[in-house]
Parts: structure tokens; C-alpha cells; sequence
């Protein structure tokens, strides 16, 4: 799952209208991120049917659970973009000053960061994730 920042965040976030940066910050994450928890709810749903099947059915109907690992990032890498905002090119911090406070923009800015330092950060909170869990890697693995 993603990182989800705590209802009291969400909440002093949310107070008054969002800006254009929130929305949009909001859209890219339900069209590029919401169909991959939606196909990990239906996997975990599919697979705990199958566990219903008594196993001799299983085999002649040739199902077997789907295992999985999902990761996801222990930052929000919405704020790591925050700070990072300087790195886009002029134009674009341009543009999105018109969409409202750059704060509400982090998640916008996170997909258009593609600085070679911010990908770096990226890589390297993603390696820390994985070790951090290689255990449970490396049982899936095998």
C-alpha cells in the first residue's frame, strides 16, 4: 500500500478548498497508483478463494494461489519532492505556481521530477525498503 500520511495531516490539509495542485496531485495518483491496490485487493481475494477449494479440486481445475510480495515506499515521496521543487526546470515551477501552494502540488511534482539527485534519493530509499524486508524477499524468491 502507499504511504498514507495520518488523518490529523489529511485533515489540516484539507481545510478550506483544495488547489488546482491538489486535485491534480490527487488524479494522477487515483489513474496511476489506485489499479494497482485494486488488482492487490482482488488478488488477495481471488487467492482466498482458491484456499475455499478443497486441494483435489484445485488440481483437476489447475488452480493455485497467486503469490505476491507487495513494497512500497516508507517515505512519502510526495514531501520528499517538496524540497526538491527547485530542481525543475524554470518553466515548469512557473506553471505550477499557478496551481496553488507548491505543498498541496508534492504529489504532481513527485511525477515530474525526473532529476538525476532526486532519482538517486528515490533508489536509495527503495534499496533501504528492500533490505530492510530482504527476508521476505528472498522466501519469495525461492
Amino acid at each position: 500500500m502507499r504511504k498514507q500520511p495520518p488523518t490529523s495531516e489529511i485533515l489540516a490539509e484539507n481545510r478550506g478548498r483544495p488547489s488546482i495542485g491538489r486535485v491534480l496531485s490527487v488524479v494522477l495518483n487515483a489513474i496511476l497508483l489506485d489499479g494497482v491496490d485494486w488488482d492487490i485487493e482482488r488478488m488477495s481475494r481471488v487467492n482466498n478463494t482458491i484456499s475455499m477449494v478443497p486441494e483435489e479440486k484445485r488440481r483437476v481445475l489447475s488452480l493455485r494461489p497467486m503469490n505476491f510480495i507487495w513494497i512500497s515506499p516508507s517515505e512519502d515521496i510526495g514531501k520528499m519532492a517538496q524540497g526538491e521543487t527547485w530542481r525543475l526546470p524554470r518553466t515548469i515551477r512557473f506553471l505550477l505556481k499557478g496551481l496553488g501552494p507548491l505543498e498541496q502540488a508534492s504529489g504532481l511534482i513527485s511525477y515530474l521530477l525526473f532529476d538525476p539527485a532526486f532519482c538517486s534519493r528515490l533508489t536509495a530509499l527503495g534499496y533501504q525498503d528492500a533490505i530492510r524486508r530482504r527476508t521476505e524477499i528472498e522466501d519469495f524468491l525461492a
